[in-house]
C-alpha cells in the first residue's frame, strides 16, 4: 500500500494485489486476486490541554465523532499527575452521538503533571481487528496495533515535552530517544 494525501484524508491505496496460488494442483485457472480497494482512516491527534474536567472526553470524542474520524490520539490528558508512578489502562466510554470508544490511555507522572497520552478507537474498528498496545516513554509516548487479515495499522501518540527551559529540551531528547529505540524494533 501507498498512502496518498488529498485535502485532509490519508488514503492507503494497494498498488499490487498479491498473487493467490490455485487452491489445488487440479485447478485450472489461479483464483481472481481481491479487487484494488481503498482503506480511508481519518486520524485526529489533538493536545487537550487536560482531561481532567469532567465531561472533556465525551465532549471532544462527540465533536470527533460527528467529523467522521476514526481515530483519536490525545497528548496531554494530565490523568494521573497526582500520582506517583504513571498508571497505564483501557475503558469503554459512549460519546453523545451513541458511539461507543475504546479508550487506552498511559497517564502523567507526579514530576511531569502536564504529560499523558490518550489513544481513543470505535468499538466498531476494534472489534474486527486484534489490538496490542504499548508505551515507550511513560504517559509520553504510547501506542495501539490494529490487525486483521487485511489491516495492519499502528497509532502512535507522540508528547514531546517544551524547551522553556527547566531541563525541557532535555527531557525532549529522552522521549525521542525513547521513539527512536521503540521504532527501531517495530
Amino acid at each position: 500500500y501507498i498512502p496518498r494525501l488529498h485535502q485532509d484524508r490519508i488514503t492507503l491505496v494497494r498498488v499490487w494485489p498479491p498473487r493467490v496460488s490455485p487452491a489445488s494442483p487440479a485447478q485450472s485457472h489461479p483464483r481472481a486476486a481481491p479487487p484494488l480497494g481503498r482503506l480511508v482512516w481519518r486520524v485526529v491527534t489533538y493536545n487537550v490541554g487536560t482531561l481532567n474536567t469532567r465531561g472533556r472526553l465525551a465532549e471532544i470524542l462527540t465533536t470527533l465523532s460527528e467529523q467522521g474520524s476514526e481515530a483519536v490520539i490525545l497528548q496531554g490528558t494530565r490523568w494521573g499527575c497526582q500520582r506517583p508512578n504513571g498508571e497505564e489502562g483501557e475503558f469503554h466510554t459512549q460519546d453523545v452521538t451513541g458511539r461507543t470508544w475504546r479508550v487506552w490511555h498511559w497517564d502523567a507522572l507526579q514530576r511531569d503533571g502536564a504529560a499523558g497520552i490518550a489513544i481513543a478507537i470505535p468499538t466498531t474498528v476494534t472489534t474486527q481487528h486484534r489490538t496490542t498496545s504499548g508505551m515507550f516513554s511513560t504517559g509520553r509516548g504510547a501506542w495501539v496495533r490494529l490487525k486483521s487479515c487485511t489491516v495492519d495499522i499502528t497509532l502512535v501518540g507522540l508528547y514531546i515535552p517544551p524547551d522553556k527551559g527547566g531541563g525541557g529540551a532535555q527531557r525532549s531528547l529522552q522521549v525521542l530517544a525513547h521513539f527512536e529505540s521503540w521504532l527501531a524494533r517495530v
